[in-house]
């Protein structure tokens, strides 16, 4: 009944100009860096001192910040590196707090302070990135008695060791994205009323009840089916409001598959979007157990246009990693190039199908045979080269750990 298994849509997301071009690069057969990290060294000292010089930097912009970041990193936080610099545009300064990096990608904090109050907790931030791809930044606090913002930008496929450039940039104050579930059982079989657009697209008529959600401001949803038993989800935003990338919803069965929408399912208005699920009909409704709908938009505010500069190098942890001449077939088309283990997790490095390496396959036991908590995972193919990064839930003690692959050890040092 249902059209496909569920998958990620990224097409939401908005990298620069510039880093679609080195992404393009990539895609036509451009060779990014061996990822080689440094044995354990004399890492408690120097986080230790460097975890103070942070500090300064991150007390500047003032104590709430701070809090904030050492709140959200927790133990992690001894491992940034590069915080400092700094820059100045359009009433804005922005400062490095730190980046934490495991070769192969990098969680960068900033800290913006607005010297004319336009800022809120939902500003977003685009970069031009060299030295790495990214998806722009997210904002993870904001203090609003002294305009301060803290932000995270995640950097994907470091190229140059790490060394990184931040350059132009837009923040925009009053970004919504938002994730919401709506009960199935709280959608009506009473027909929704429609209106035809221009291009002959029936369409909810906005006006109907709906759903509104805190937090969400300008927001209400108008969801079920039409008379002809569509099923629609209607995103009506206020005025000055304005989306900002395609709605997603996503309806569950009770056979674990997914219905997603095509691009011709959606219909782009005025005052927001109409998506209507072809999967989805009164004869299977019983059998839809969630639905979700995710979605990007913002407030009325003006985006802030800048000039900032911004340097710094996002260093590796210092772990173990597989020799440079390791090599390890693990189906007839993929094989893992490098393998690399530090406090952070594990970064896998290798060429052909992403679906041959499932983060599964990767297994790690520490000293005494304890394995670790895993935490976030995340995974990129370029042209059929691909990393694959499993995170650890907090930081591990790697003397004496140990790394396989599908079972198999891999030889670290």
């Amino acid at each position: 009944m249902f059209q496909k298994d569920y998958k990620r849509d990224l097409s939401g997301l908005s990298p620069s100009p510039a880093a679609l071009e080195r992404l393009d690069g990539l895609l036509k057969g451009g060779r990014r860096q061996r990822l080689m990290l440094r044995h354990p060294g004399r890492r408690a000292v120097a986080a230790a001192v460097l975890c103070a010089l942070l500090a300064l930097t991150a007390a500047a912009a003032g104590p709430t910040v701070w809090d904030a970041l050492t709140a959200h990193l927790g133990s992690f936080t001894a491992y940034l590196t590069g915080g400092g610099a700094n820059s100045v545009s359009s009433g804005v300064e922005l400062t490095v707090a730190g980046a934490i990096s495991d070769g192969a990608s990098a969680k960068v904090y900033l800290i913006a302070r607005d010297r004319e109050g336009r800022l809120d907790g939902r500003a977003s931030a685009a970069l031009d990135l060299e030295g790495a791809n990214s998806w722009g930044a997210r904002a993870l606090a904001y203090d609003e008695e002294s305009g301060t913002l803290l932000l995270e930008l995640e950097a994907d496929g470091l190229t140059d060791g790490g060394a990184l450039a931040l350059t132009g940039g837009t923040l925009t104050p009053g970004q919504y994205w938002a994730t919401r579930h709506l009960d199935p059982a709280g959608v009506s079989h009473e027909p929704l009323e429609c209106t035809v657009t221009d291009y002959g697209r029936a369409v909810l008529l906005p006006g109907q009840a709906g759903q509104t959600f805190d937090g969400l401001d300008g927001l209400t949803l108008i969801c079920g089916f039409d008379s002809t038993g569509t099923f629609h989800l209607r995103a009506v935003l206020e005025k000055g409001y304005s989306m900002t990338a395609p709605v997603q919803v996503f309806a569950v069965s009770s056979d674990g598959s997914a219905c997603i929408p095509e691009p011709e399912d959606r219909a782009h208005l005025a005052d927001g979007q109409d998506v209507v699920l072809p999967g989805v009909s009164r004869e299977n409704w019983d059998q839809v157990t969630d639905l979700w709908v995710s979605l990007s938009y913002k407030g009325p505010e003006e985006p802030i246009e800048g000039d900032w500069t911004l340097t710094l190098t996002a260093r590796e942890t210092a772990g173990v990693s597989t020799p440079a001449d390791f090599s390890l077939d693990v189906s007839a088309g993929t094989t893992v190039t490098g393998v690399s283990l530090s406090p952070l997790g594990v970064v896998v490095e290798y060429t052909g199908q992403p679906g041959d390496l499932p983060p599964d396959a990767v297994e790690v036991a520490l000293a005494g045979g304890s394995s670790p908590e895993w935490g976030e995972t995340s995974a990129w193919n370029w042209g059929g080269e691909g990393y694959l990064i499993r995170r650890f839930a907090a930081p591990a003690e790697i003397e004496g750990a140990s790394a396989a692959l599908f079972g198999q050890t891999v030889p670290l040092a």
